[in-house]
């Protein structure tokens, strides 16, 4: 299989050691997989590092996870194939994805990387998912 392109939003990866439910989970590894393999390569806008991260230490705060597993995930997606793409777009274009799919505007960041390299979106947000989506 060629190595296919996809944006990936920060809470469909976090799935994978937070799941709320065990089909998040389950398609979290399975793209976790198609990243290390090589099969699949990540684009993700600028906030991606920043919400997995917060997302990170409030499960640690929570005790959903512990901090070794928290640290060894943040590692992990350091190491799988995720491009950064740290492109600035005008809060215009951001508010304009945020009232199209009624998301946040940092969701709507995701989108609008999509949209902007034609490439389909994974994310958990029914809202952000195109047609095209994972």
């Amino acid at each position: 299989m060629a190595s296919d392109r996809v944006v990936i939003d920060a809470s469909y990866i976090l799935e994978s050691i937070i799941p709320t439910t065990v089909a998040g989970r389950a398609a979290a590894n399975s793209l976790m997989e198609e990243l290390a393999s090589g099969r699949a390569k990540a684009v993700v806008p600028w906030i991606f590092h920043c919400e997995t991260a917060a997302t990170c230490a409030r499960a640690v705060r929570a005790r959903r996870i512990d901090d070794e597993t928290a640290r060894e995930f943040l590692d992990l997606i350091m190491t799988i194939g995720i491009d950064l793409e740290v492109k600035l777009d005008p809060p215009s274009v951001i508010h304009d994805g945020a009232m199209r799919t009624g998301a946040q505007g940092y969701d709507s960041m995701y989108v609008v990387l999509a949209e902007a390299m034609d490439l389909p979106i994974a994310t958990s947000y029914r809202a952000c998912a195109p047609p095209h989506g994972r």
